[in-house]
């Protein structure tokens, strides 16, 4: 469902960072490859309370949807379910948004690239993903045009 929205972040991360593929979930006509999952130093970015953290992961998966389809998703998944987690730490960087989770540390799935990128030492492509974020959200915000000029 988030795939059509304007305010989906999940496919500017896809696009801006070299090596990012989206994979459809749920899709009836387009079953999801689960085998694209499996990886060596592969980790899910996901808040698990009971996960044991991933030792320094070389690819991460993030689920770019609500924070209620992650969960379910996160659930459903028999590979997400059995791979080690990558969970973060409540934001102390508030980066801008389009929208507002329920709580302050449910991030866009920018945010949590962003962060996530920081927590691994990719700094530059951390930046990079920055600042498309905060054009993105700029663009999101001007007021929308109507009638000919």
């Amino acid at each position: 469902m988030e795939r059509r929205r304007n305010s989906n972040t999940g496919r500017l991360v896809a696009r801006a960072l070299e090596g990012a593929k989206v994979l459809e979930y749920a899709l009836r006509e387009e079953p999801l490859d689960t085998a694209v999952l499996a990886g060596a130093n592969t980790a899910l970015l996901y808040p698990r309370p009971s996960s044991v953290d991933a030792p320094q992961p070389t690819r991460l998966i993030l689920l770019d949807a609500s924070w209620s389809q992650a969960r379910r998703m996160a659930q459903r998944i028999p590979e997400l379910r059995s791979m080690p987690s990558l969970s973060l730490p409540t934001p102390i960087r508030v980066l801008p948004r389009m929208r507002e989770g329920k709580a302050p540390e449910q991030m866009s799935t920018a945010e949590s690239a962003i962060a996530a990128l920081r927590l691994l030492g990719e700094v530059a492509a951390a930046d990079h993903l920055e600042v498309l974020l905060r054009e993105l959200v700029r663009r999101f915000a001007l007021p929308k045009r109507r009638g000919p000029m």
